[in-house]
């Protein structure tokens, strides 16, 4: 999931993480997400504005973990879940 879908279509990734958690119901609560993100409509994320000797100090500290997060090709999937159901049933708490 990246972020810019989030922003655009953010219904379509609430579904996408129900079905890939293999979560049912997902119509039971879609009114729900619809509500709550009609009255996110109205929020407007933070602007920042750097200088840029301040970026330059921002870059340098944080160097090594930028350099590895743009080196990650790609995100790896989850390979396996956990049915809470089955977890429940044949566990105990």
């Amino acid at each position: 999931m990246r972020y810019e879908e989030l922003q655009n279509k953010p219904l379509n990734v609430l579904r996408n993480i129900y079905t890939g958690l293999r979560l049912q119901d997902f119509e039971a609560i879609e009114k729900t997400f619809l509500k709550k993100l009609s009255e996110e409509k109205k929020y407007k994320p933070f602007e920042y504005k750097y200088s840029e000797s301040v970026f330059k100090k921002i870059e340098a500290r944080w160097a090594t973990y930028i350099n590895e997060w743009q080196n990650q090709t790609t995100a790896q999937p989850v390979k396996e879940y956990i049915n809470a159901y089955d977890y429940a049933d044949n566990n105990s708490f």
